[in-house]
């Protein structure tokens, strides 16, 4: 299930309001690259019942559509920053690990983190979305998140950093462009 494509990605995973799409962003804009949306590129609609628009009910197949739709890309020859997740809020209240088949599949050059507190996301979800998750859902998510990256990481051998509001974006960058252009 590899990826035929010749453009390097950065898949860049966290809690919903941890601050991946600003990071993705400016990632692209410093380092000539294409931000991508992993929802979007699943074409992901929310169940009808679910108030937070955040849970997932059929994660295999939407993860099998994230990698087909990036096999369906074109070479641009730049490099790609996938906004995307590690673990994903079910539609039972569970917190599911995305698949460590899915990230062999996508095969990026590197992962990021981008980590926040649980306040912190949570306000910025009642700000940007009008409600939020339980904080202590949040929590036991980004406990989650962290700790399924690090498998990730080390089970693929893909290497990997933890961004926070406080880390050095250059220090960041600087780690990233070695990686995407050695690919």
């Amino acid at each position: 299930m590899e990826i035929n494509i010749s453009d390097p990605i950065c898949f860049v995973g966290g809690v919903h309001g941890a601050g991946k799409s600003h990071f993705c962003v400016a990632l692209s804009d410093k380092l000539n690259g294409v931000h991508l949306v992993a929802s979007e590129l699943i074409r992901f609609s929310p169940e009808a019942s679910d108030t937070t628009g955040k849970l997932v009910k059929n994660m295999a197949g939407n993860q099998m559509r994230l990698v087909t739709a990036l096999r369906q890309r074109e070479s641009i020859g730049k490099p790609i920053f996938l906004d995307g997740h590690y673990c994903l809020l079910m539609s039972d209240g569970t917190i599911g690990q995305v698949p460590i088949a899915t990230f062999a599949a996508i095969s990026p050059s590197v992962m990021i983190l981008v980590d926040a507190s649980a306040a912190v996301i949570h306000e910025r979800l009642s700000k940007r979305d009008g409600k939020s998750i339980d904080i202590a859902v949040i929590d036991r998510l980004l406990h989650a998140e962290r700790m399924h990256f690090m498998s990730i990481g080390n089970e693929l051998n893909i290497p990997y950093f933890v961004t926070t509001p406080s880390t050095s974006q250059n220090d960041v960058t600087t780690n990233i462009a070695a990686y995407i252009h050695n690919s």
